[in-house]
């Protein structure tokens, strides 16, 4: 009996709520949702506004918004590859001796502007200590060549004046406070040249000195001794 009243009771109540359902729920209509949608979405001028369509409907889906062009893919031409025109295999080749001329012209210019320099120095070098005015006996070699402002031309004056101790133009020595110093050659010594170069001449027994030359020591060369404007700048 007791199971025969439960069962009664949950009919009666499955039956009641039944009974409470909304029986006047519409079918999704699309048409009825596209004609609201372009109401509510369309712009002053009529059309439809897709960028605020997209705000509303970022907010409903978590996923992200697939690109999809309203009027099809854009029109693109396609493109025309353009055969590259083939050089002629009939077209003169440069002879050997063209290509290289450059090379020996280069090389040229280069050897004449070292001589020029090599000049300028031994000049410097003769008018301070070779010339009948010469106001001095000679030089000391580090004043010579440091320039205060410049470490390149400093390396610069060294390599140019090498060549003219080579060739026996220049004097390297120490003097009696045993500090290298420079001046000119007239005649080599004890009598005896021999040619170095053409036009040139040097000392029968000459003798090598490596001279090094860093960025501080020429600081501390520019300090210590007190240079102010380069020598040889002002012969």
């Amino acid at each position: 009996a007791v199971v025969s009243t439960q069962s009664t009771g949950a009919s009666d109540f499955a039956n009641e709520r039944v009974a409470n359902l909304q029986t006047d729920i519409e079918d999704f209509d699309r048409s009825r949702f596209a004609a609201e949608l372009a109401k509510r979405m369309t712009n002053e001028g009529g059309e439809v506004d897709w960028s605020r369509v997209g705000k509303v409907a970022t907010n409903l889906f978590n996923a992200p918004a697939k690109l999809d062009l309203i009027y099809g893919p854009l029109s693109m031409e396609p493109e025309i590859k353009k055969r590259a025109a083939s050089k002629r295999s009939s077209q003169a080749k440069p002879q050997e001796s063209a290509k290289k001329k450059p090379v020996v012209i280069e090389k040229q210019e280069q050897e004449e502007a070292t001589t020029k320099e090599v000049l300028k120095v031994l000049k410097a070098v003769y008018r301070l200590t070779g010339a009948p005015d010469a106001p001095y006996p000679h030089v000391p070699f580090f004043e010579l060549i440091v320039h205060p402002t410049s470490f390149s031309t400093t390396v610069e004056n060294m390599f140019h004046l090498s060549f003219l101790v080579k060739d026996g133009r220049v004097k390297l020595f120490l003097d009696e406070e045993d500090i290298p110093v420079v001046k000119h050659r007239r005649k080599d010594p004890e009598g005896g040249v021999i040619t170095a170069t053409p036009g040139t001449t040097r000392a029968i027994h000459p003798s090598q000195v490596i001279v090094s030359m860093t960025m501080e020591k020429w600081r501390t060369l520019v300090r210590e001794r007190g240079i102010t404007e380069p020598m040889m700048d002002h012969v």
